[in-house]
């Protein structure tokens, strides 16, 4: 049943669209027992209870008939409740919900009515399509395994069954919704989305928040623009928060022209992931902040960024794992696509090729780097965790490296490298090769026999011993003095001095390149 705007409205979903019902007389009978919020007759049993005055007083709400001030009547009255009984042991048999939901949908919108809350767990056969300014909230979601059973959903669910080519929940032209605090289990259909945005510009498609989700099983969870289809775009302002997507194939496909302007996605987990976490094809402005992936195989991937024209895009404080896979591929046409890496830990491989600039700061890096085309990589103040001698950065066409970053070391403000740097192959005419480095330390000039070397200059041995040494006392070199190697410990050549103020960098083939 349903009630009319200004009163308050229960949906039944085992039960067709019916007349709405009128508010009860200001003088309800209280009932002598509370009863769960849960399937057909007990909703308006505990309704009634709390429009009572002793019900109503238990949760700070007045019984006024005329539902003002904070009565039970206004409150509800900006909210439809679909409400369904608990999984019978087959819950694969339960009757399609789809039509009683979107009814509800339908009836909430029509009607000045912003809420429509799902209580249970639903079998839908349809797409649910939500309109402009209609919130669709759950009770929250979770599964478990249980042996010999299988997963057990528990809270809110939309079991969805229908056509892969369909979604569950479409979100087309339209503006300022939400969807919270419940599940999506695609996991009967192969290959289909969860969700879908799109706009054709009629109007765009704008101010969406998702939080609290958990997709389960999907193809592609979000399918946010399809240019496959028609030429989508402004899908921007766009949230998804606090989210898990397990056993899907990919996560997030950003498809459209300039889609997810202004957009954010954070705190959202992917476990054993198949495909590819984030495939964005030309990205608008927007930040992935604090997201996880467990990667199951060698063709997956974290971010896949690609497209003619991409938009600055911000990827901050994410981690992937596995046993393969990569971290970030990206190739691009078009350099306005800057891609900015900060505090991410980055566990597999980077491949960035094309026309385009990546500033990558304060990562933990333990993988390599393989850079093609005309692509920039601007390293600064990472973390290189990789093996001495091993080659973590690979140059090639032309791409340019920049690795040197600047930190205090033992007091000393030294130009430090990161550790286990190596460029493994020359690149090739245009390109530029820079610091090679195979032990983190300070960067200090050769030492030169007959130079003037002013205080405050940090030196180098000509053979490497370890330590790095700083000029102490302006003058002319002679020949090259026995270096110690006690931190403190200085020594003189010519008419300047030197001192042991501790490690060196170790740099090998340092030799720049250019056309």
């Amino acid at each position: 049943m349903l009630a009319a705007a200004g009163s308050w409205a229960i949906w039944d979903s085992s039960k067709k669209l019916g007349a709405a019902e009128p508010a009860p007389a200001r003088a309800a009978p209280a009932l002598a027992h509370s009863v769960a919020v849960e399937g057909g007759g007990s909703v308006q049993d505990h309704i009634n209870h709390l429009r009572s005055s002793g019900g109503g007083a238990l949760v700070g709400f007045s019984h006024a008939a005329d539902y003002g001030g904070a009565s039970v009547g206004r409150r509800l009255a900006q909210e439809i409740w679909v409400t369904d009984a608990p999984y019978s042991a087959d819950p694969t048999g339960k009757a399609d919900a789809a039509a009683a939901i979107q009814a509800a949908i339908d009836f909430a919108h029509a009607n000045g009515i912003a809420t429509v809350r799902l209580n249970g767990r639903f079998r839908i056969d349809k797409t649910l399509v939500v309109p402009s300014g209609l919130s669709l909230e759950g009770q929250g979601a979770c599964y478990w395994y249980k042996d010999g059973t299988g997963n057990i959903f528990e809270g809110t669910w939309l079991r969805y069954r229908g056509p892969a080519a369909l979604p569950a929940i479409r979100y087309g032209s339209v503006q300022t919704c939400r969807l919270s605090r419940l599940g999506i289990d695609c996991s009967g259909v192969a290959g289909t989305r969860a969700i879908s945005i799109g706009s054709t510009n009629k109007p765009a498609t704008k101010g969406l928040v998702f939080q609290d989700l958990l997709i389960f099983g999907a193809g592609t969870a979000v399918q946010w623009g399809d240019r496959s289809k028609t030429p989508l775009e402004q899908c921007d302002e766009i949230s998804f928060r606090d989210c898990t997507f397990h056993s899907c194939v990919d996560g997030f496909v950003i498809d459209a022209t300039n889609a997810a302007d202004f957009s954010i996605i954070e705190r959202v987990g992917f476990d054993q992931l198949q495909g590819v976490a984030f495939k964005l094809l030309t990205p608008g402005f927007m930040r992935i902040s604090q997201c996880a992936a467990g990667l199951l195989f060698r063709s997956s991937k974290m971010f896949e960024i690609s497209g003619d024209s991409p938009d600055p895009t911000i990827i901050e404080g994410c981690q992937s794992e596995g046993p393969e896979g990569k971290f970030l591929t990206y190739a691009t046409t078009n350099d306005q696509g800057l891609i900015h890496l900060r505090g991410n830990v980055v566990n597999q491989p980077i491949e960035v090729r094309g026309v385009t600039r990546i500033l990558s700061t304060g990562n933990y890096i333990n993988s390599t780097i393989a850079l093609s085309g005309y692509a920039r990589f601007n390293s600064d103040c990472d973390v290189w965790a990789g093996a001495l001698e091993t080659a973590q950065v690979m140059v090639s066409g032309g791409a340019r490296f920049r690795g040197v970053t600047q930190r205090d070391a033992s007091g000393q403000n030294g130009r430090w490298l990161p550790v286990g740097l190596k460029i493994d192959r020359d690149p090739t005419a245009g390109g530029y090769e820079y610091s090679l480095c195979v032990r983190a330390g300070i960067l200090g000039f050769p030492f030169v026999r007959g130079a003037e070397y002013g205080a405050g200059q940090y030196i180098l041995p000509s053979v490497d011993n370890g330590f790095a040494y700083k000029c102490i006392g302006g003058g002319a070199t002679s020949a090259e003095p026995s270096w110690p190697k006690a931190i403190g410990a200085t020594v003189r050549s010519g008419t300047a001095s030197f001192r042991c103020i501790g490690a060196g960098a170790l740099i090998k083939g340092v030799s720049p390149i250019e056309a």
